[in-house]
């Protein structure tokens, strides 16, 4: 749709990477101020993100690069090509969730409240990714005559009219965004919120892929439908064990 946002003095600005460096940068602030709201210790939260964001990116490109193996065997030293955006969120989860741990535990910080608060950073990031995504014309629906049909290209170029996912999800995102911040970051036990929102999206998710095209497939099991329900049902579980 648009890839290049802009170019300044010769140098092109990519819109996916655009975007998500400013869905970045929104959500430290916003996860800064929930960590204060939890009482915890913002300059000590505030490295741990910081440490934790080329963790997330690497997971999320890694999970991209590994669901997409012709492509990249072809041309590895696209891996790390910027431009091209590319990257599955469930894949920079579980790493940054284990990265955590001795991170959290060096500076003292609670855990399962530090991820409360970090809700507050994913979730505008995802929303901002979204659009980079529809930017870039990666992510895109499936073709359709529905109401609800936006003309949109996909990864090829080709315009259709088709479910703009991309705008979907990064809706979704900000609804959670905002009934996490009525919630409050504090006003639960430990991990409930992060648990809770993780649960919401996973579930939206589930029910937003069918709408995708060309979704990545393992011996017939959609990848990203697969993840979702193994993320919704392990947050669940973990709710219950807290309860």
């Amino acid at each position: 749709m648009r890839r290049v946002l802009f170019c300044w003095r010769g140098v092109r600005v990519w819109s996916h990477p655009f975007c998500v460096y400013a869905g970045l940068v929104l959500g430290v602030l916003a996860q800064q101020i929930a960590a204060r709201a939890a009482g915890l210790d913002a300059a000590r939260s505030y490295a741990v993100v910081l440490l934790l964001i080329p963790a997330a990116l690497a997971g999320n490109r890694l999970a991209w690069v590994a669901s997409h193996p012709a492509a990249y065997r072809a041309a590895p030293s696209s891996l790390w090509r910027r431009s091209e955006g590319g990257g599955v969120m469930y894949g920079g989860l579980p790493v940054v969730l284990l990265v955590s741990i001795p991170l959290t535990a060096a500076l003292e910080l609670p855990y399962w409240r530090f991820w409360d608060s970090m809700v507050f950073c994913i979730l505008p990031a995802m929303a901002a990714g979204r659009i980079g995504c529809l930017l870039n014309g990666c992510c895109h629906g499936r073709p359709t005559d529905s109401a609800l049909a936006l003309r949109l290209p996909d990864t090829r170029g080709e315009w259709r009219a088709r479910y703009p996912t991309q705008l979907f999800e990064a809706g979704i995102a900000l609804l959670i965004l905002a009934g996490a911040a009525l919630i409050g970051p504090a006003r639960q036990a430990p991990g409930v919120l992060f648990l809770g929102v993780t649960a919401s999206y996973a579930f939206a998710r589930l029910a937003l892929q069918p709408l995708r095209e060309n979704a990545v497939t393992f011996r017939g099991v959609d990848l990203a439908s697969g993840s979702s329900a193994v993320l919704l049902a392990t947050s669940l579980l973990g709710l219950l064990l807290m309860s």
